[in-house]
C-alpha cells in the first residue's frame, strides 16, 4: 500500500459529472493556472509555481528570498505576469527582515496557516504588514491577496451546510470553526489589505465535514460514503462563492434535504453577472484541495494503526456503524472531476495538499488536479473568451427531479440526492449575460454504482485499498 508523507491538516458518485456546460452566473477562473503546493516550496511538476515559506528565522527568510529572486526581475516584479509570486506564512511574523520581503518583491498571494483562536486577528495583522509600511506608505505587495487556511465567506442566512453542528477532533487545523464573522474580521485596514483570499479546505474525509457514518448526522440519509466524499467539498466551494457574492443560499432545509420556502436566493440574476464583478471587496477564491484526508475523523477510521497511522480508512476493512465501506474511495478520476467542479463553481486557482493516500505519489496527485482543471477542451475554450464573456452554470447546492415519468418534482441538496452538476458557458448578450442562441455543451454522465472511467487510455486511475490519515 506504500507509505504516507509529510504532516499537517488536517459512488458511483454522480448521475451527472463536471463536464457540463450551461447557463449561470459570473466566473473568474484562469484557464491556464499556476497551482501551488502546501508541502513543496519549489514543485518540479509543470503547472505548479513556487511558494516558499517565510518564517521568523534567518534560514527561512534567506531561503524565501533566494526563491523569490529567481522568479522576479530587478524591480521585484514577477518575470512572467502569468506566474505571480506567492508565499506561505505558518506563524505570525515578528522579524522585520521577514516583513521587509513584502516591500522587496511584488507578492500577489499570501497563504497563511494560523491555527489558533486568534487566527482572524493574526490574519488581519498580516494583511496590514504585507501591504503597508511605516508612515502608511504602500509596499510593493500593496495589492496582495491574503487568506488563512479554511477561512472563507459564507452566505446569509444559509451558512455552510457541509459542517457538523458540533464536533471534536485532535486535528488542530479543524479545531477553530470558520465563520462569516471571522471572515469579516480578518480583512486588513489598508485599501490593498482589503483584498481577501478565501481558502476553503476541500478535503474529502476531513472531520469538519458531515459524515454518512455518523448516526446522529443528517448526512446519514445520503446514498453512501462516496457520494458524500465527492459532493460535500463541491458544496463548500459553492458556499464560498455564494458568500463572496453576498447571495443568500439555497431554498432547502438541509437537515432533511427537502425544499422549503424562505431560505434566501442563490443568485437573483438567472443569467449571471459579468465575470470580474459581483464579489464583495474584490476577493478571490483559492481552495486547498486534496484527494482524501481523514486525520482526526472518528467516523472514517476503521483500520487504525495501518502503516503506523492512528487514522486509516480501509475499504477492505469492517463497515462503520453499519455503513458499507466497500468501493467507497475517491478514485483518481473522481478527484480530477472534483477539481473541474471547483473550477466551474468559482475557484480561481488551487493550493495542493497531498500525501494521505497510500501508494499514491505526490506527483500523481498534482497531475490529477491539473488534469481535472485543464483537460476539458470545451471549458478551456469558454474560459479563454475572457472574463466579460463567460458565466457559471450553477451556483446552487440543490437538484430538482421527477421520479419516473409522472408525479411531483422534488428538490434536494446534492449530497442527499447523490448527484451534482456544474458548468460554464460563453455569453454573448449585453453586459456579459447569456442570450438565446448561446451554445451549451452536453453533460457527461456516470450512473451511481459505477467505477470512474479512466480519463487517459492505458492509465489505471482506480486505486482500491486503504486511505489513511495525515498527522496534523
Amino acid at each position: 500500500m506504500g507509505n504516507m508523507l509529510y504532516t499537517k491538516k488536517s459512488a458511483a458518485v454522480l448521475l451527472a459529472v463536471a463536464a457540463v456546460v450551461g447557463l449561470g452566473s459570473s466566473a473568474n477562473a484562469d484557464p491556464n493556472p499556476v497551482f501551488y503546493d502546501y508541502m513543496q516550496d519549489t514543485p518540479v511538476t509543470p503547472g505548479f509555481g513556487d511558494s516558499p515559506v517565510i518564517g521568523n528565522d534567518a534560514a527561512s527568510i534567506n531561503a524565501a528570498d533566494a526563491v523569490l529572486a529567481t522568479q522576479s526581475n530587478g524591480s521585484g516584479n514577477p518575470i512572467l505576469a502569468s506566474h505571480p509570486l506567492a508565499v506561505k506564512i505558518l506563524a505570525p511574523l515578528t522579524n522585520p527582515a521577514a516583513i521587509a520581503l513584502f516591500d522587496k518583491y511584488n507578492i500577489k498571494y499570501v497563504f497563511a496557516d494560523f491555527e489558533s483562536p486568534t487566527q482572524a486577528n493574526d490574519t488581519k495583522s498580516l494583511a496590514n504588514q504585507v501591504t503597508i509600511k511605516a508612515g502608511n506608505v504602500p509596499t510593493k505587495s500593496k495589492n496582495a491577496y491574503i487568506g488563512n487556511f479554511n477561512s472563507y465567506a459564507q452566505p446569509s442566512p444559509a451558512g455552510d451546510f457541509t459542517r457538523p453542528g458540533s464536533f471534536s477532533t485532535i486535528a488542530k487545523s479543524f479545531q477553530n470553526n470558520p465563520s462569516q464573522a471571522q471572515w469579516n474580521a480578518q480583512r486588513g485596514n489598508s485599501p490593498g489589505g482589503r483584498f481577501q483570499m478565501a481558502n476553503p479546505g476541500l478535503y474529502p474525509g476531513a472531520p469538519d465535514y458531515k459524515s454518512k457514518t455518523d448516526p446522529g448526522s443528517s448526512m446519514s440519509q445520503a446514498p453512501n460514503i462516496l457520494t458524500t466524499l465527492f459532493t460535500l467539498p463541491i458544496q463548500r466551494i459553492t458556499t464560498t462563492e455564494n458568500g463572496l457574492r453576498g447571495y443568500g443560499g439555497d431554498n432547502v432545509n438541509f437537515a432533511s434535504g427537502n425544499a422549503v420556502a424562505g431560505r434566501g436566493t442563490v443568485n437573483p440574476n438567472l443569467y449571471g453577472t459579468p465575470a470580474g464583478s459581483g464579489r464583495l471587496n474584490g476577493a478571490i477564491d483559492i481552495p486547498y484541495v486534496t484527494r482524501f484526508n481523514n486525520y482526526g475523523n472518528d467516523f472514517l477510521n476503521n483500520a487504525p494503526g495501518t502503516a503506523g497511522r492512528p487514522y486509516a480508512f480501509d475499504t477492505n476493512g469492517p463497515d462503520i456503524n453499519g455503513v458499507s465501506v466497500a468501493n467507497q474511495l475517491i478514485s483518481r478520476s473522481d478527484f480530477s472531476a472534483q477539481v473541474l467542479h471547483y473550477r466551474m463553481r468559482g475557484a480561481d486557482d488551487v493550493m495542493m495538499f497531498h500525501g494521505s493516500v497510500l501508494g499514491y505519489t505526490d506527483q500523481e496527485e498534482q497531475q490529477d488536479a491539473l488534469f481535472g482543471w485543464e483537460n476539458s477542451t470545451t471549458a478551456n475554450n469558454i474560459f479563454a473568451l475572457g472574463k466579460s464573456k463567460y458565466a457559471f452554470a450553477n451556483l446552487s447546492q440543490t437538484v430538482t427531479w421527477r421520479p419516473g415519468t409522472s408525479g411531483s418534482f422534488k428538490t434536494r441538496d446534492v449530497s442527499h440526492a447523490g448527484v451534482v452538476w456544474s458548468g460554464v458557458l460563453g455569453t454573448t448578450g449585453s453586459n456579459g449575460k447569456a442570450k438565446s442562441g448561446d451554445r451549451i455543451g452536453p453533460p457527461a454522465e456516470r450512473p451511481v454504482g459505477r467505477q470512474s472511467a479512466d480519463p487517459a487510455p492505458g492509465v489505471d486511475r482506480r486505486v482500491p485499498g486503504c486511505f489513511a490519515d495525515l498527522h496534523d
